[in-house]
């Protein structure tokens, strides 16, 4: 077992924390791959990503609930998963697809042995590899790193924390900017104890309003300041358009007698 503990609210890296799932863990299942065409966009403009991330959560992981990486069979998945889901979409959609070291990278599940063992010292210095999702992007060629105060909804981000009376380790996670109102950003993506409310509307409680989040899964979850100087925070704006599709082949005239 690590020494240190990272989580991430809609995407969580977390060796012990009781809400968090291990990043480093290797899923019995193969990744559930997201239905061609799914990302959302307008001609000439960069792919909508959280348009793209809602039609994902009611639709290929609709009924989802928080889990370790990503389960088709028990229809689990963490945080990282989700947003590397997205990205995934989006890259295709773009004409180019992420690589395998792309997605790890997305997942902070590149680290070395070292690193890991060391992963409080990498976060404190804001190494490129705990930056998930915005170095892949980055890296890429997909996407553009903006600064928290710069954020807007749609933005990738990827934080890191103390957790109450914990000024040691860090707790990670990673979402996608729903809103931002009054200082706030409210974050969508895969979260447990954060969920507010669930995109796809089920587990519904009866009676009111609310929503069962008993066992998480993907919507709407934390709010904070994303300049909050007591967290590390990342974010990456997708910049990337449509790919142009082949125009078909024109069909050559009949030969005139």
């Amino acid at each position: 077992m690590l020494p240190t503990r990272f989580a991430i609210a809609a995407l969580v890296l977390s060796v012990v924390a009781p809400s968090g799932a291990n990043l480093f863990a290797q899923s019995t299942t193969q990744p559930v791959e997201p239905p061609a065409a799914e990302a959302v966009g307008e001609k000439g403009k960069p792919l909508d990503v959280l348009a793209t991330a809602k039609k994902l959560a009611t639709t290929t992981y609709a009924g989802w609930t928080y889990g370790n990486g990503e389960q088709d069979g028990t229809k689990v998945i963490d945080c990282t998963c989700f947003i590397a889901a997205v990205c995934k979409q989006l890259a295709r959609e773009s004409g180019k697809p992420l690589t395998g070291a792309q997605t790890a990278a997305i997942k902070i599940a590149n680290l070395t042995d070292k690193e890991k063992a060391g992963l409080a010292k990498l976060v404190a210095e804001g190494d490129r590899k705990i930056r998930g999702v915005v170095t892949a992007l980055v890296d890429a060629g997909l996407g553009k790193a903006v600064e928290p105060e710069d954020a807007r909804a749609g933005d990738l981000v990827q934080y890191w924390y103390h957790a109450k009376g914990d000024a040691k380790n860090w707790l990670g996670h990673a979402a996608i900017v729903e809103s931002i109102d009054k200082g706030k950003a409210t974050l969508f993506g895969s979260h447990k104890s954060t969920l507010r409310q669930r995109a796809d509307g089920k587990d519904q409680l009866e009676g009111n309003d609310k929503v069962d989040v008993s066992k998480g899964g993907i919507g709407s979850g934390p709010e904070f300041d994303l300049t909050d100087a007591s967290r590390k925070v990342w974010v990456v704006r997708w910049t990337a358009t449509a790919a142009e599709a082949s125009a078909p082949a024109k069909r050559k005239a009949p030969a005139k007698d």
